[in-house]
């Protein structure tokens, strides 16, 4: 460690950071994000099991809910794809049944001419084609079940296990109908074993996510000021980008390993906020002490020699947090892993950019802002 300088591999820690951001982008373009119903509304149904249920059993439950579609069964619940199915087949029908009537009318009348004929054909096969798309849509327009249904459990010692079942929001017939097939399938007594239903709706949903882009916004302004007002406005800036980062990597991991984008993640990105933004503020300090005992040393030396001194103490507090925050991941249940693994990812991010990212960056910025003073 004492010959490794941590300013002169400055490139190879934004090259790092570089690539982690392209990939997140690209996990963001083509895997996107596991919303949760927090965020976009849906329905939350709590089944009570009776057993404790193993990995193989919660794909058993969402395969059954994914399986529901369109069908002669009226307790069958009907799907994006089915509905679109559904629409093109009964405008063909009703297309051809309406050119066959309109056909024998206009051969029946007195003088008739084949052109007229074609044009009454054709004129009457587009009317009745636009009718007939209008009233299918209408009829097959009803609540499809979330592309990935999110299916987590909460283990009660002695009682079983809970089922919680996370959909796009179903009406009162469609939630029936899928607790009727789950009670069947798994031998269930709804009127004991059904927990609870609960529906978010749009509306909660939008405000869910104002709160959560405020919270973070105020959060990040609130620590640039007091950055900038403890050392200078470039250390405040540096940290800004610093919590960027983290909080990148964070939604990456989310995009990544399709964690629940839930209300959780409000709680678990101001942690790592509050957790980088320390860790930075140590090395930071360490910087404005040994700027002033080595003032004839330039600002990457101050630099290296802060994030040297400080490297232990960080390394020891962040196996610390993981330590703990890893026991509850490994001991917890899904819901608990759900916040916890964003954490322990987003630890990591912190100890990244606070060591090899935050004095590297106050650095670039006050050599970029003499240079255009010059």
């Amino acid at each position: 460690m004492k010959n490794f300088s941590f300013t002169n591999n400055k490139k190879v820690f934004f090259i790092i950071a570089a690539l982690v951001l392209v990939i997140g982008i690209c996990s963001f373009i083509f895997r996107g994000f596991n919303v949760d119903i927090d965020f976009i509304g849906g329905t939350t149904i709590q089944l009570e099991m009776h057993k404790e249920l193993s990995a193989a059993d919660l794909d058993d439950i969402k395969a059954t809910i994914n399986a529901m579609e369109v069908g002669d069964a009226p307790d069958k619940l009907y799907t994006e794809e089915v509905t679109e199915e559904a629409t093109e087949v009964a405008t063909e029908e009703a297309s051809e049944e309406v050119s066959e009537e309109a056909t024998e009318e206009v051969v029946t009348e007195e003088v008739v001419t084949e052109e007229a004929t074609e044009e009454s054909t054709e004129e009457a096969t587009e009317e009745a084609t636009e009718e007939a798309t209008e009233e299918a849509a209408e009829e097959t327009v009803l609540p499809k079940i979330l592309a990935k249904p999110q299916v987590s459990t909460v283990q009660k010692a002695g009682e079983g296990t809970q089922v919680i079942i996370k959909l796009l929001e179903l009406d009162s017939e469609s939630r029936d109908a899928l607790c009727n097939i789950l009670a069947g399938k798994y031998g269930l007594n709804l009127t004991t074993d059904l927990l609870g239903v609960n529906n978010v709706g749009a509306s909660v949903s939008s405000d869910l996510r104002t709160a959560a882009i405020s919270a973070a916004l105020i959060a990040i302004l609130l620590m640039l000021v007091y950055i900038s007002f403890r050392f200078e406005i470039l250390s405040g800036l540096s940290a800004v980008i610093c919590l960027a980062h983290d909080v990148f990597v964070m939604f990456a991991a989310y995009s990544l390993l399709q964690i629940p984008l839930n209300s959780t993640m409000i709680a678990a990105v101001l942690t790592i906020l509050g957790y980088s933004i320390n860790a930075t503020i140590i090395v930071f300090d360490r910087i404005r002490e040994n700027v002033k005992l080595h003032s004839k040393d330039n600002f990457d030396t101050n630099v290296d020699l802060s994030i040297k001194q400080t490297f232990r103490r960080s390394v020891n507090t962040s196996l610390t947090t993981l330590f703990t925050i890893g026991m509850v991941y490994f001991l917890g249940v899904d819901s608990i892993k759900q916040f916890a693994l964003p954490i322990i990812v987003g630890i990591f991010a912190g100890f990244y950019s606070s060591v090899c990212l935050s004095g590297n960056i106050w650095s670039a910025l006050k050599k970029l802002f003499n240079k255009k003073r010059v």
